[in-house]
């Protein structure tokens, strides 16, 4: 992430006592009704996963409209936000609009969030809805999406035996504890209402999507091409996983209709048009983050911006259950770890190196041999030939060159801040899309095989 901001304590919407009478109702009326738009903003975002900088979730905005006077004067004294807490998780569950032979809607879309205030930081881990697990109380194992659906007739325990299969499944491929603070329920009818308020949605479809489900309410039926779509069309969009890229396609889908999304909210008429849909999306939301830890959240995404907004997917495979079901399942338990690990507690410094030796597959050899839980190695290739290893950073990552360079068996001066980096050759393979922590070039002076490595120094 980039930049250090303090966000310990948000600003408070409280009117200025010396403003006169008539300008502070105008100064109230504004904010109530400015701060209902960017509430409900937030919860469409929010249920592709993103908490970015256009708004909040509709429940809070609800509750905005209904104490709005006493948020926004000073008869009512904001809790701080998370209950004080530095650091909370959010589980994120998307629920589909139809109802099976239980007679509950199942959990589409599943996603742990992390949120840090300061430094600021959010992270987003997407969980397949296919991903087979162990439901607690229930014999043998199931797709983690019915988890929602056994929790009973009521919507409590339903998010409850959601919230431990997640908590349970991480604990599994961690060994860590995981603590769910907070949970936000979105319905699919609620985003269908608020894609149609803003007039529908400009999506590039990639393929010819056809399919349906009368049982879930489901019909798609788009051709590819740049379409206008309406909500229920948007909806079946990111829906859609009968392809090679089954679940996979759908989170990426997800995450370029929220592009669009925040493209067409820049227009300052559709936030206008958005107030139509506040009441009607009330009943398609249920959460239980206060309205100061919506307020929080707000600025928190504001400060970090869509693109330093950390987001993740548990690494799973395909596969069939015995009853013959397609299913995902996590094969690859280290680097699942890996991904949860960077979404709870931060991202690995990312790492490159680089053979500028005429010893064959000496980058790949030093990339396997470092300690993946501390460095996150993101590719390995070709540079020129060069007669000293060298460790290239920014000024601000200096200690994490370092720690690696003494894993290494390199003395400190082998780091060099903000010099310009040898170009690398990765091949077949596709170079990194964003600037690495640290790229590592190997010299022909290199011969020490990596000793232990050391987590990066403070």
């Amino acid at each position: 992430m980039t930049g250090t901001v303090d966000t310990s304590q948000p600003p408070l919407l409280t009117p200025d006592p010396l403003a006169p009478q008539r300008r502070r109702r105008r100064s109230l009326g504004r904010r109530v009704l400015l701060g209902a738009i960017m509430l409900l903003v937030l919860g469409v975002v929010a249920y592709f996963g993103y908490f970015t900088a256009n708004g909040l979730t509709p429940a809070d905005a609800f509750k905005l409209l209904v104490q709005g006077v006493g948020v926004m004067g000073n008869k009512m004294h904001p809790t701080p936000p998370f209950g004080g807490k530095d650091k909370i998780t959010i589980l994120l569950l998307g629920t589909d609009v139809s109802f099976d032979d239980a007679g509950t809607a199942r959990s589409d879309t599943i996603k742990l969030i992390t949120v840090e205030v300061n430094p600021p930081r959010i992270a987003i881990l997407s969980i397949p809805r296919d991903t087979w697990v162990e439901v607690p109380g229930h014999n043998g194992r199931r797709k983690i999406n019915a988890a929602y659906q056994l929790g009973g007739p009521k919507e409590d325990g339903r998010i409850a035996l959601a919230s431990e299969t997640v908590a349970n499944l991480l604990h599994d491929l961690t060994g860590e504890t995981i603590t769910i603070d907070h949970f936000l329920r979105v319905q699919t009818g609620g985003f269908v209402q608020i894609i149609d308020k803003m007039g529908g949605i400009d999506i590039n479809v990639e393929k010819k999507m056809d399919y349906e489900d009368p049982s879930q309410e489901l019909f798609i039926h788009l051709t590819p091409g740049m379409q206008h779509l309406d909500g229920n069309q948007a909806m079946g969009y990111v829906r859609f996983r009968h392809d090679a890229e089954s679940d996979f396609g759908r989170i990426r889908r997800q995450d370029q209709l929220v592009e669009a999304l925040i493209e067409k909210m820049k227009d300052p008429n559709q936030k206008m048009r958005m107030v139509g849909a506040i009441a009607p999306a009330m009943k398609m939301l249920k959460t239980d983050l206060t309205l100061s830890d919506m307020m929080a959240l707000k600025e928190l995404a504001t400060q970090l911006g869509k693109s330093n907004i950390q987001s993740t997917r548990l690494p799973t495979t395909d596969a069939m259950s015995k009853a013959g079901a397609s299913i995902e399942e996590v094969t690859d338990t280290d680097a699942a770890a890996l991904a949860i690990h960077d979404v709870l507690h931060g991202p690995r410094p990312t790492v490159v190196v680089l053979n500028g030796t005429k010893r064959r597959a000496l980058a790949d050899i030093v990339g396997k041999e470092v300690d993946a839980n501390i460095y996150n190695v993101i590719a390995t290739g070709t540079a020129e030939a060069q007669p000293t290893t060298m460790l290239y950073t920014g000024a601000t990552s200096k200690s994490v060159a370092e720690s690696l360079a003494t894993a290494l068996g390199l003395p400190l001066t082998a780091v060099q801040t903000n010099a310009a980096v040898p170009i690398g050759d990765y091949g077949k393979l596709v170079a990194p899309t964003t600037p690495p922590t640290v790229t590592v070039v190997l010299g022909s002076d290199y011969s020490t095989a990596p000793k232990a490595p050391t987590a990066p120094r403070e």
